[in-house]
């Protein structure tokens, strides 16, 4: 089950948000997901997952500098939520005025 959620979060985020990497489960339902190519800043971004989308995500931010354009994903729940939140954070992301379009 699990394994069917991360595999849609990949495939959708990857898809939509081209640039964007999922990295692959590390023995966790946590995955990192790097968002540093959409051209927001970490703070542009948290705003953009917290404030328009309603998704809240570990910032990558909270584990030090290096972190900083990367989120993690709770996928330990129903998988309609994370398609919500899914869906929800590429809107978000896309809405914004310094979002590079990803080629």
């Amino acid at each position: 089950y699990l394994h069917g959620i991360f595999e849609y979060l990949k495939g959708y985020l990857e898809t939509h948000l081209p640039g964007v990497h999922v990295f692959d489960l590390q023995g966790t339902y946590l995955p990192w997901v790097d968002f540093r190519k959409t051209g927001l800043e970490s703070d542009r971004m948290i705003q953009a997952l917290e404030e328009d989308a309603k998704v809240g995500l570990d910032h990558g931010s909270w584990f030090g500098e290096n972190g900083a354009g990367f989120e993690r994903y709770n996928i330990a729940c129903p998988r309609a939520t994370l398609i919500q939140a899914v869906e929800a954070t590429v809107a978000a992301i896309q809405k914004r005025p310094s979002f590079r379009g990803i080629p």
